[in-house]
């Protein structure tokens, strides 16, 4: 079944909705202006050695963090060093940058990282190390390395040879390019974040995009089954019934059909998400019914977590069962629901008292910060 890529605005800020089987599964929210990805000639302003840390200016007006750790030897003030962004800045903090420079593909990322890897997501082990070992050859006698992506599986052998070719010799370009370039030059910049996930989306499934603001139609035309949406009739966020979602999500509670509902709250150091099942039990039909409520909030709750972007530490009060089998198949349950996450979430322990700890890797803003 193909599924929708929504993009279009929502209090003033830009968000794409990602819709499979007639439900949202995933949202992001975009930033105004995002350096992540980009590559600059910046100058050394100052060397920290009791935090390990290393602050370079890419342009007049910006200063960004590396690592100290990653410098063969310490750098000099004045010193123009080579810097790809990993992370924006934040609040207070300093945008986050590498020295380890990379490219990327729809099938693989190329990289002055030397180690060769294959996405997880290929499982058979024949195929993982058939891919490592074109991408070996590929890169012959450079220093390079990387990671092949999943969607290079359905490559033939030439077809990813001739990819990956392809990134590598952009890669060499900007190295070489690095060379002369004065300070502050942007020697590498990345497509539009909106590009980029299109891109990504379309090299692993059958996708259809729609927007209704013309300059993104105009940015992604270039790439198969773009439409733009022009009813003045009704809006896109109300032809897929987006305002309503938009508002559950923004408050604290999402509904099960079986009756329940999950609270979802923020506390100053995790997120607590309660599991009530909306109404009263019979003795008799308790533990079954109970089951099928977890069961149905497990699969919300990790669907809540994508949404709502919730990241960090999160605790689950599911309703207590008494059955140890009924609690294995909660817990494999949301095993499985978690590992279809794009972002590293991971299931911890069920608790002496039942509570579920998880645990989601902070890659942005939550929809909350995002959108205020």
């Amino acid at each position: 079944m193909t599924d929708i890529f929504a993009i279009t605005e929502y209090k003033g800020r830009l968000l794409s909705f990602l819709i499979e089987d007639g439900k949202v599964a995933d949202i992001d929210v975009y930033e105004d202006e995002s350096f992540v990805g980009n590559i600059y000639v910046a100058v050394v302003t100052n060397i920290v050695e009791g935090i390990g840390a290393v602050f370079a200016d890419i342009s007049k007006d910006v200063t960004v963090y590396v690592d100290l750790g990653e410098f063969s030897k310490s750098p000099k003030k004045g010193e123009l060093i080579t810097v790809q962004i990993v992370k924006d800045s934040y609040m207070k903090k300093k945008a986050v940058a590498t020295t380890i420079l990379s490219v990327t593909t729809p099938y693989a990322v190329i990289s002055t990282d030397r180690r060769v890897g294959v996405s997880k997501k290929i499982e058979s082990e024949e195929k993982r190390n058939a891919l490592k070992e074109c991408f070996k050859r590929a890169l012959g006698e450079k220093k390079y390395g990387g990671i092949i992506r999943t969607s290079a599986g359905k490559l033939s052998e030439s077809e990813l040879s001739d990819e990956l070719n392809k990134g590598i010799t952009e890669l060499e370009g900007i190295i070489h390019q690095s060379g002369y370039s004065k300070a502050h030059s942007c020697i590498y910049k990345v497509e539009s974040a909106v590009y980029n996930s299109v891109l990504d989306l379309k090299s692993k499934r059958d996708l259809k995009v729609v927007t209704d603001i013309k300059e993104v139609y105009d940015e992604l035309i270039p790439l198969d089954n773009v439409s733009l949406y022009t009813d003045d009739n009704m809006s896109l966020l109300s032809f897929y019934n987006l305002n309503t979602l938009m508002e559950r999500l923004l408050g604290k509670r999402a509904y099960l059909k079986s009756g329940g509902f999950l609270v979802i709250e923020r506390t100053e150091a995790l997120y607590a998400i309660d599991v009530n099942s909306g109404k009263d039990i019979r003795a008799s039909e308790r533990e079954d019914f109970i089951l099928k409520v977890n069961l149905e909030a497990a699969v919300e709750v990790c669907r809540q977590l994508r949404l709502r972007n919730l990241t960090g530490m999160i605790i689950v009060d599911f309703i207590s069962m008494k059955d140890r089998n009924h609690n294995e198949q909660l817990i494999n349950c949301l095993k499985y629901e978690l590992s279809k996450d794009r972002v590293p979430a991971t299931y911890v322990d069920m608790t002496g008292l039942g509570l579920v700890e998880i645990t989601r890797k902070k890659l942005k803003k939550s929809l909350q910060e995002a959108l205020s």
